[in-house]
């Protein structure tokens, strides 16, 4: 449940529960299918010709993932009996089973679930479940078990939500199954079983190992699917061969299955022991700046470079038009732009955002808000570092000439698909190396906010984190004191140049008489004598000067009947 002062869970839980509908009865429950009824409506009128139920959202408040659709559920006839009679030893052995499953005996358990199909669905559930988190241990302890489980209940295991191994661990499980058959009778399940791993996100170094492999010479699917891989790494940030911007136009509407699934071979696996950053809509508040800015949700919200827990910089000097903390800011849109600066001979403007060292981001995907001027962003490219400019840049996706981005204050959310969103960066930025055709200022980078999404790994130690964000913070104050500075100056230099000739003789008059008493005091330091009289005389002389500068150019600048801060200040510091 997302952003509702009332939700019992943060914007990153999911809770399981499960709807039954029956001939007009509504059953609502928690846990697997049948368990921990919650709520029943039933229909006193039920129209006979309904046998399907819609799961819908009709805002932006909820999320649904991993939704699986299943036969009709006697659920009252199966509460009255658990009512009346002990519990079965069916039911016994299938949780005891449950309780103990094990790496080296789940493929044991899969393999009796799947000749009982479909009388035990919470042992199956489970079994799949368990076999999912532990595969890499069931292959080490059981490689003649996971090699004897049926093709359609290894592709189960291997398309689970619960599946966090890397690709190449799914590909050894696949060729040790294949070892195990021989033969060209394997070819069909390979079909079947191939396309569950995910090539695009391995790296370049493991593609080529699975083009060694002997599976490579004689199964064309593989040679397909590892072709598919390299043409999305060379294609990277290209909208028409990667999978299409999270704002794709035409009605909602559910994908195919065939679509589905070519779309999961692009996208990350959950990794456990990280937060899932889950995008829903543009200023959903999921992202990783909010998440940063509120600890998790356990505080009010902060501005995160403000209290130093990411850092903003930009390719110019900040000033009233390059605000780094309005890209982390929830305000309404500003004209933030960066300015380009020459960086290997060649000119670039860019935003880049430091999540600390504490902080690794596994970006899926990025939001970005344009400013309130009429260049927004056209041709850029989004790009992330391990541990800042000093490693390189790597780029993550690519746009050339992209149009989403139309009107003052607009959002645009883009995917980041293949082996970079499965690589976790500490930095990232948004950076322009051409024009922007069309744009009054086309090397503008205008940016009023910037969002990522994705798997967020929390690492390091506190008193490191502690230390980057103390020195953040200082770098914020001294950020803001130059930049008063510099307002002040501005100011004084732009007023000045409006006063008359005649006051810039009685200035030039009064610095004069400032120098001569400086020198006095001096020679008085040098022979340590102080006469108070003529201390005295020349207090009151100082005095009746400054009262006499100050009612003369109030009477000779007409530029003090505006009552101008910046003009008052000005007569003030000269006088």
């Amino acid at each position: 449940v997302n952003d509702v002062a009332v939700a019992r869970l943060p914007s990153q839980a999911f809770m399981r529960c499960w709807i039954n509908f029956d001939r007009g009865c509504i059953t609502v429950g928690l846990g697997d299918p049948g368990t921990n009824v919650s709520h029943t409506w039933r229909d006193p009128d039920p129209i006979e010709s309904i046998s399907y139920a819609g799961l819908s959202a009709w805002d932006t408040h909820i999320v649904y993932r991993a939704i699986r659709v299943l036969p009709v559920l006697n659920v009252q006839q199966g509460t009255d009996l658990k009512s009346t009679q002990l519990p079965s030893l069916l039911d016994l052995a299938c949780n005891t089973l449950r309780d103990c499953l094990r790496p080296s005996s789940v493929s044991a358990v899969l393999v009796v679930v799947d000749a009982l199909e479909p009388t035990l669905p919470v042992l199956r559930q489970a079994a799949l479940s368990f076999a999912a988190e532990h595969l890499q241990e069931a292959l080490a302890q059981d490689p003649e078990g996971v090699a004897g489980l049926p093709a359609p209940m290894l592709s189960e295991v291997l398309r689970s939500q619960a599946m966090s191994c890397g690709e190449m661990l799914v590909f050894k499980v696949i060729t040790v199954w294949a070892a195990a058959r021989g033969g060209p009778e394997a070819t069909p399940d390979l079909d079947i079983l191939l396309p569950h791993v995910r090539f695009p996100l391995m790296t370049l170094e493991e593609l080529d190992c699975v083009q060694q492999h002997p599976l490579w010479e004689t199964c064309s699917m593989l040679r397909q699917l590892v072709r598919e891989a390299h043409e999305a790494n060379t294609a990277m940030g290209s909208p028409e061969k990667l999978v299409s911007s999270l704002q794709a136009a035409g009605p909602p509407r559910l994908p195919s299955r065939q679509e589905a699934a070519l779309s999961a071979r692009f996208l990350s696996r959950t990794t456990p022991g990280c937060v899932e950053l889950l995008f829903v809509c543009p200023g959903d508040k999921n992202g990783v700046t909010y998440w940063l800015a509120t600890q998790g949700g356990q505080q009010q919200w902060v501005n995160p470079m403000l209290s130093g827990r990411v850092k903003v910089q930009a390719s110019s000097p900040a000033c009233r038009s390059t605000n780094p903390a309005s890209c982390v800011a929830l305000g309404p849109p500003r004209l933030n732009f960066a300015a380009p600066r020459s960086e290997a001979g060649r000119l670039v403007s860019w935003w880049s955002l430091d999540l600390g060292p504490r902080h690794q981001l596994a970006c899926s995907a990025y939001t970005l808000r344009h400013d309130k001027s009429h260049d927004p962003l056209r041709s850029w490219t989004l790009q992330a570092s391990r541990d800042g400019p000093q490693c390189g840049w790597e780029d993550l996706r690519r746009h050339e000439n992209d149009l989403t981005l139309r009107l003052p204050g607009q959002y645009g959310s883009w995917a980041v698909t293949g082996h970079a969103a499965t690589v976790p960066y500490r930095c990232f930025r948004i950076c322009v190396m051409q024009m922007q055709k069309g744009n009054e200022n086309p090397w503008h980078a205008s940016l009023a906010q910037i969002e990522l999404y994705g798997n967020l790994y929390v690492d390091g130690k506190e008193e490191d984190a502690d230390v980057w964000e103390l020195a953040v913070h200082k770098e914020v104050l001294a950020m803001a004191t130059l930049h008063t500075a510099k307002q002040v100056a501005t100011a004084f230099q732009r007023e000045y140049a409006k006063t008359p000739a005649k006051l810039k003789v009685l200035d030039a008059f009064s610095g004069l008489a400032i120098a001569t008493a400086l020198l006095q005091f001096v020679y008085a330091v040098l022979i340590g004598s102080f006469p108070f009289n003529a201390f005295l005389a020349g207090f009151f002389c100082c005095i009746g000067a400054f009262v006499l500068s100050v009612c003369l150019r109030m009477q000779v600048d007409p530029e003090d009947m505006s009552g101008k801060t910046e003009r008052a200040f000005t007569e003030y510091a000269l006088a």
